[in-house]
């Protein structure tokens, strides 16, 4: 299942506003609004993962463009027209990849666990305990 990261944004002293975001999306977050973001987790999301280039144009649209610089947001980012889409592509590809060999790492982790137990005669360790929200160390 696809994750996405939780961010706090700080607006002001007395605003903070917390929203999740594709890791994709994270460096756009920065451009905008510099040290003002804060990665505090993670979490399970039942939305699909869009091909690139509905995903550039959707990135457009929510980003918009930076008002002193007059450029689109995500362009300045990945770049421009196909070269722009690439970049972005590879960057979903490699959140999908980390994300597929971190799960598989989770997975073994439990398997462990579990036959671990089961040699010590403890109860067997159940999935369904588990939390669905994996969070990050806040760094």
């Amino acid at each position: 299942m696809p994750r996405k990261t939780l961010v706090d944004i700080r607006r002001s002293e007395l605003h903070t506003h917390r929203a999740d975001f594709w890791p994709w999306e994270l460096p756009i977050l920065a451009f905008i609004h510099k040290e003002q973001i804060k990665e505090v987790g993670e979490i399970d999301c039942d939305n699909r993962v869009l091909d690139p280039e509905a995903e550039f144009a959707r990135l457009e649209r929510r980003f918009g463009w930076d008002k002193e610089t007059h450029e689109v947001r995500v362009r300045a980012i990945y770049g421009n027209g196909p070269l722009g889409v690439a970049k972005l592509a590879e960057a979903m590809e490699g959140h999908l990849k980390e994300q597929a060999e971190n799960d598989g790492r989770v997975a073994a982790e439990l398997d462990a666990a579990a036959a671990a137990a089961e040699t010590e005669g403890a109860p067997p360790i159940d999935d369904a305990e588990q939390p669905r929200t994996r969070r990050r160390a806040s760094s």
